[in-house]
């Protein structure tokens, strides 16, 4: 998580995608896109970035996959990331970031 009063006001996460992607572009070896989808996440704008590649120095090929929200000044961020060629607990993983919900800061 990181905070930014920009975040969800003056950013909103569509705006912060291109940043995001060239971002993993650098850092994620034969980076490949695979899903960029829009949705609501705790009543909050959302992305979804679903890709394969491998992580620097090494060459085991793996699949991620983020959420990325703003809410209430903050960006969240979950991953799930897996070898590319299990997909075992793909759905086990999906269902643990649509449970995960956020609270209200008081």
């Amino acid at each position: 998580m990181t905070e930014n009063s920009a975040f969800g006001t003056e950013i909103r996460i569509k705006d912060a995608m291109p940043s995001v992607l060239e971002n993993l572009g650098n850092t994620v070896d034969n980076f490949t896109k695979l899903t960029e989808r829009y949705f609501k996440w705790n009543n909050n704008d959302a992305c979804e970035l679903i890709y394969m590649g491998q992580i620097k120095d090494s060459d085991l090929p793996i699949k991620i996959t983020q959420w990325f929200c703003f809410s209430e000044s903050r960006l969240f961020t979950a991953t799930y990331t897996s070898l590319a060629s299990n997909t075992i607990y793909t759905d086990p993983a999906l269902k643990i970031l649509k449970s995960i919900h956020f609270r209200k800061s008081f």
